[in-house]
C-alpha cells in the first residue's frame, strides 16, 4: 500500500555477531589421530591437511584422484546419503596433496574391494559411502574423550578439524588470501570472522612488530625536532 520501502539497507541492515570458532594444537592433533583406529586415522588426516568439508570428503570417489598429477578434484558433496554439487561455486577446486598423502590414498585403493572409478574413497564393507553421525559419535568423539579434548556443544564435530588446518596454516604463513583460497571461501569475510583464531605467538609477534615501529618514529620525529 506505500510507494516506497523505507527499510533503508545501511541504516537498517541487522547486525549478525559471528562467534570465533575453536581450534585444537598441532599436538592435539597428533594425539588425536594417534587414538583413531587405523581404518579411520586416514580420513581424518586427509580432513586435517586438506581443510576439506566431511560432505566433501564423504563425497570423494577415485575418480577425483589423479596419481600422475598429486592432485584431488573437489566436484561433489554428499548430503543426506546422496551425492549433490558443491556448497558454492567456490567450493568446486582441484587441490595439490603432499606426496605422502597420495602415496596412501594409492595404497588404499590397492587393498580395496570397492577401487572402481566410480566408487567411494572412504566406504563401508558394502561399498556405501561412510555414515556422518557413525563417524561423529563412534569414531571422533570417543578419540577427543581418549585424548582428554572438552568437547563443547555443537562446537567440536569435524568441522572443528577444518578450523585448525586454516589456523595452524595462518600462524605459520600470516597469509590470510592465501587460507581463503586454501578454505575455497567466496568471501574473505567468512575466512577472518570464523576460521583464523589468533594465537598468543601471533598477537606477540603482531605487538613486538608495533613496537619497532613505534620506536622508530619516535626517533625520527625527536631527530626533526632537533
Amino acid at each position: 500500500m506505500i510507494e516506497r520501502s523505507p527499510v533503508r539497507s545501511k541504516l537498517h541492515k541487522p547486525e549478525c555477531s559471528r562467534e570465533e570458532k575453536p581450534a585444537l594444537t598441532s599436538l592435539q592433533v597428533r594425539l588425536l589421530l594417534d587414538q583413531v583406529e587405523p581404518e579411520h586415522k586416514l580420513f581424518l588426516l586427509l580432513i586435517v591437511v586438506t581443510g576439506l568439508r566431511l560432505s566433501e570428503a564423504l563425497a570423494l570417489r577415485w575418480q577425483d584422484l589423479d596419481e600422475s598429477t598429486g592432485t584431488l578434484s573437489i566436484t561433489h558433496r554428499m548430503w543426506r546419503g546422496r551425492l549433490g554439487p558443491p556448497e558454492t561455486r567456490k567450493s568446486r577446486a582441484r587441490i595439490r596433496l603432499a606426496y605422502e598423502l597420495v602415496e596412501a590414498l594409492v595404497h588404499l585403493r590397492e587393498v580395496s574391494g570397492f577401487n572402481a572409478p566410480e566408487d567411494f574413497v572412504f566406504c563401508k564393507a558394502d561399498g556405501l559411502p561412510l555414515d556422518p553421525d557413525f563417524l561423529r559419535k563412534e569414531v571422533l568423539y570417543p578419540a577427543m574423550d581418549r585424548v582428554g579434548i572438552k568437547r563443547g556443544l555443537r562446537t567440536y564435530g569435524f568441522h572443528i578439524l577444518r578450523h585448525t588446518a586454516a589456523s595452524l596454516l595462518h600462524e605459520r604463513t600470516h597469509d590470510l588470501k592465501g587460507v581463503q583460497g586454501f578454505l575455497r571461501h567466496s568471501q574473505i569475510g567468512t575466512t577472518s570472522d570464523i576460521y583464523v583464531h589468533k594465537t598468543a605467538t601471533v598477537a606477540r609477534e603482531a605487538s613486538e612488530l608495533l613496537a619497532s615501529e613505534l620506536e622508530k618514529a619516535v626517533v625520527v620525529e625527536s631527530k626533526l625536532i632537533n
